[in-house]
C-alpha cells in the first residue's frame, strides 16, 4: 500500500492518523504541492483531479478522497 501525500496537507494528516490508529503502515510518496507536483502528468495518472492524498492498494485499487480512504 502506498500513500501519496504532502506533509502540510490537513487531509493527508487525517489519513496518516487514521492509518496509525488502525495499526496499518503505508509506504509514503511525497507530492510537493508548493512545486505543483500534483499537477504533473505522473501524478495525474494516479489522481486525475490532482489532489492529495491518494492511497494505492497492492492490488492496484486507488482511492483519492481522504474520507473515502479513512
Amino acid at each position: 500500500m502506498k500513500l501519496y501525500d504532502y506533509f502540510r496537507s490537513s487531509a493527508a494528516f487525517c489519513v496518516r492518523m487514521a492509518l496509525a490508529l488502525k495499526g496499518l503502515t503505508a509506504e509514503r510518496e511525497f507530492v510537493h504541492m508548493r512545486r505543483k507536483d500534483q499537477l504533473g502528468a505522473a501524478y495525474k495518472a494516479i489522481n486525475p483531479m490532482g489532489l492529495v492524498p491518494s492511497l494505492a492498494d497492492d492490488d492496484g485499487t486507488i482511492v483519492t478522497q481522504s474520507l473515502a480512504i479513512i
